[in-house]
């Protein structure tokens, strides 16, 4: 068996469905020494994930294979793109897919964060572990005031995130019984990621900020990759400086900017 050619057969199926061109796929493909119906293969892989439980649909979508997860289902959407990456890569099928909660989508290619939004994730996630635990009511709410002001960096109301973290009933199980842990810090770390994430969905798939279809006059390439350097040289880096100025959504002009020199967000 040509693993090789029956790769190649593969992207080229999973081309003409991320781009539109079929709906579902019918004939049996070969892959790996297997005969299978394509539907067939996906459902047994699903199985046996973990949250198969979880999951309430499944189908095809412009960006490949979309799981729909239940709601009350309380496992992360991180953990939940991870196993099944991890389930894939066993399986040597190289899938685009999208996990989807009825009220937001998280796409796999668009989770790459950059090492500064892993540093800002980082530090926002000790001073949480600081705030739920500690039992001085004053430092409670210097660090409250510091929280909210570092929230903001990322939406518009910081209360989001907090209450997304204090109606967690791992997160606040954690505080309780153990205090100030990595397991604490593990379980808040995941919450502000898929809630990062999320408040940029729009933004890294191509909903708002697409790529400038023209340099503004005088610009070349060159001068708008020594701006984006000046502006940080990430996504992140850019919104947090962008924010400082009159334009109206950094976000979206930062996605538009990184998409017409890379064609993509990074």
């Amino acid at each position: 068996m040509n693993l090789k050619r029956n790769t190649h057969k593969l992207k080229k199926l999973l081309k003409e469905i991320t781009s539109g061109a079929i709906a579902q796929i019918e004939e049996p493909i070969v892959f790996a020494g297997f005969k299978k119906n394509w539907e067939e293969l996906i459902h047994q892989t699903i199985n046996e994930l973990s949250f198969s439980r979880c999951i309430k649909d499944i189908f095809w979508g412009i960006h490949g294979l979309h799981l729909i997860i239940q709601n009350k289902c309380p496992e992360s959407l991180e953990n939940m793109r991870l196993e099944f990456r991890k389930l894939l890569t066993r399986k040597r099928l190289n899938l685009p897919f999208v996990i989807k909660y009825e009220n937001f989508d998280y796409i796999t290619e668009s989770t790459r964060l950059s090492s500064r939004e892993d540093k800002f994730i980082f530090e926002l996630t000790k001073l949480f572990s600081k705030y739920l635990t500690t039992k001085d009511e004053e430092k409670k709410k210097e660090l409250r005031t510091i929280l909210e002001d570092e929230v903001s960096k990322i939406t518009k109301n910081p209360e989001e995130l907090f209450l997304e973290i204090e109606k967690d009933e791992k997160i606040q199980e954690s505080a309780k019984k153990w205090g100030d842990t990595p397991n604490l810090k593990s379980l808040v770390s995941r919450k502000i990621r898929d809630f990062y994430i999320k408040s940029i969905y729009e933004y890294v798939t191509e909903k708002k900020g697409k790529a400038w279809k023209k340099l503004p006059a005088g610009w070349t390439m060159e001068s708008l990759k020594s701006f984006w350097k000046s502006l940080g040289g990430d996504f992140y880096s850019c919104v947090e400086k962008i924010s400082d100025t009159d334009i109206t959504d950094p976000k979206a002009f930062c996605a538009s900017l990184s998409r017409k020199l890379f064609g993509e967000v990074i």
